[in-house]
């Protein structure tokens, strides 16, 4: 689990002004749509595809279990927070890493027909999924660790902001192309837009002074340990798993009965 760190230090009587003048608050609109992109491409947008190439609703509904990486992604996180790749440093090391191969990942999900290789496709958007939230995991760390205490607020705001640009994109831009260029050249425009993220990690600075956990048992069992010693553990862990299981089945087949209510 990634470590707790002290916040920068801030600058007493800054201004909102001087807040927006930080380079670093509009790199988070960058990161955060780099973000939101992956979502509806592997959920709303994906399902409206396959309804479009005839996959019936028992097989897309089976699909939402895809984005199961997000849910599972703390079992990973401590080692992003550990390893450091021997590039850009530990935070956008790993950002660069997941943002160049959800470019790939997403392009190729243009190359799978869903309906003649549903398993392939599948298979994909796992890996879509899992990339997805192993950026989520060291874009979080890495504007935890950036933003002073007055720029955590709008720096938050501003990042969430891009993440739902890129969930709009992935939706309502990818609809309009789709019709224009068809879904596989589509999922291809969608995989480049991921450059914009990559340009926000290679702009962006490096936090300095946040030291990586030692070994592995510190960024693995202590906070696992720590976790499971407190008093309803289990439960709230599979609350946090399972309350909105049922939602996310159920929202991943709306677009694509709406579109056969239509028909």
């Amino acid at each position: 689990m990634l470590e707790a760190v002290s916040p920068a230090p801030s600058m007493p009587n800054s201004s909102l002004l001087s807040v927006l003048k930080s380079r670093r608050i509009w790199l988070l609109m960058a990161v955060g749509f780099a973000s939101g992109l992956p979502l509806w491409l592997t959920g709303v947008t994906l399902s409206a595809w396959m309804k479009n190439e005839g996959v019936n609703l028992k097989t897309i509904g089976i699909f939402s279990l895809v984005a199961l990486p997000y849910t599972f992604k703390v079992l990973w996180a401590p080692l992003m927070d550990r390893y450091t790749l021997p590039f850009l440093g530990r935070r956008r090391g790993w950002m660069l890493l997941t943002q160049v191969l959800l470019m790939g990942a997403i392009a190729a999900m243009g190359l799978v027909n869903p309906k003649d290789a549903p398993i392939a496709m599948a298979c994909m958007a796992v890996v879509v999924t899992f990339l997805s939230a192993s950026q989520d995991i060291v874009a979080d760390a890495w504007r935890t660790d950036i933003l002073t205490l007055e720029e955590r607020g709008l720096g938050n705001s501003m990042y969430v902001t891009g993440y739902r640009l890129g969930m709009l994109v992935a939706g309502g831009l990818a609809f309009i192309l789709s019709d224009q260029l068809g879904w596989s050249r589509t999922y291809f425009v969608m995989g480049l837009l991921m450059g914009v993220g990559v340009v926000a990690t290679l702009l962006a600075p490096e936090p300095q002074s946040v030291r990586p956990p030692r070994n592995l048992l510190d960024a693995v069992v202590k906070p696992f340990g720590d976790y499971f010693r407190r008093k309803y553990a289990l439960g709230v862990l599979a609350f946090l798993v399972l309350y909105k299981l049922g939602d996310a089945i159920a929202a991943s087949m709306v677009t694509a009965a709406a579109c056969w209510a239509a028909c």
